[in-house]
This record gives C-alpha cells, structure tokens and sequence, in this order.
C-alpha cells in the first residue's frame, strides 16, 4: 500500500540477503512493476520506505537489521523438443508453446506469478507442456537458469540451483524445436 510502483513484497525474518542469519535481522524483498528497466524505482523508494518502516517498527528493530533489497532474479529459459506430421503447423506450435511458457514463468502475469521465494519445478513445466492442446507431441525438453549476482554470472540446471527465500523466476530465452514425422 505505500507505493503503486511495488509489484510483490516478501518479509524474510531472520535473514539478511548475503545468507547471514541472526533472529534481529528483517529483510524484505520488493519487487517493483518495472523491474525488467532495471533499479531505478527501486533505489528511488528503498531510503523513503525504509525511514516510513523504521518509524513504525517496534523500537527494538535497529536501522542495521532492516534490509530492503530487491529479489534475486533468475532466469529461467526452456528448450523444448517436440514432434509433428503437420508441417504447416510448425509456426504455430513454437508460438503457442514460446507463449504458454512465458505467461507460466511471468512474475506479473495474468495468472498471478510465482511469489518471492518460490520457483516451478520441472515436473510443473512438464504438466504444462503436456497439457497444451496442439497437433504436437512434447518428446522432452530442459529447464536451464542463469542468474547474476554481486560475484558474477551463474548458468545451471534448475534441479541444480541453490534454492534461495530471495529468487523469483523470470522469463530467459525459450527456443521450441520441431520435428516432422511421417
């Protein structure tokens, strides 16, 4: 309710972004409306939100145990197989499917999104592309993730990653690759 520009919000207590923990700590994660134009609004809102905060905070909670961060982004880019006898169809079925697959990973979504902390797992990718109605069969595909940090750029398996109460998952490079049999 303090700002329009706030798109989800998650409180981690107990938590400080960097992995430390210590029952003092408050952090939450905000993710504004813009995210994908950068931390403009972000950085704009944190010090004004923060004070807002602290003012109404019980008067045990410190300056340096309230964290205001933005979430770790990860994004989550799919590969997907599929085989067809309908050659003219080849078009559709990479739009339909680059389409189901973006709204599904989108965090502002018509859907809703995933919240803050919370990320699908293959078995909900594989729900979804089995489930798309098309001239089509799914033969397999893959979830990969990248994510950059302060320490660089990390690129992985979804089953691999380090699961972390900061991540959200956004959309990376969906490639849809057809295979005509018959």
């Amino acid at each position: 309710a303090y700002s329009a520009v706030i798109a989800k919000v998650r409180c981690i207590p107990g938590c400080a972004p960097d992995g430390r923990r210590d029952g003092r700590l408050i952090s939450i994660a905000l993710m504004m409306q813009d995210y994908q134009s950068g931390s403009y609004s972000f950085n704009n809102l944190k010090k004004p939100l923060s004070e807002f905060l602290l003012a109404r905070c019980e008067a045990t909670v410190s300056p340096e145990d309230l964290y205001l961060t933005e979430p770790i982004y990860i994004e989550l880019s799919v590969d997907v197989w599929v085989e067809t006898a309908q050659q003219d169809q080849a078009f559709q079925i990479q739009n339909l499917l680059t389409a189901r697959i973006r709204e599904f990973i989108d965090p502002l979504g018509d859907s809703g999104g995933w919240e803050i902390g919370k990320l699908p797992d293959e078995n909900r990718f594989a729900m979804l592309l089995r489930t798309t109605k098309m001239d089509a069969v799914v033969r397999r595909f893959c979830v990969s993730v990248r994510r950059v940090e302060h320490d660089g750029v990390h690129e992985c398996g979804l089953n691999d990653l380090p699961r972390s109460p900061f991540m959200i998952g956004v959309n990376g490079e969906h490639r849809v690759h057809v295979m005509f049999v018959g």
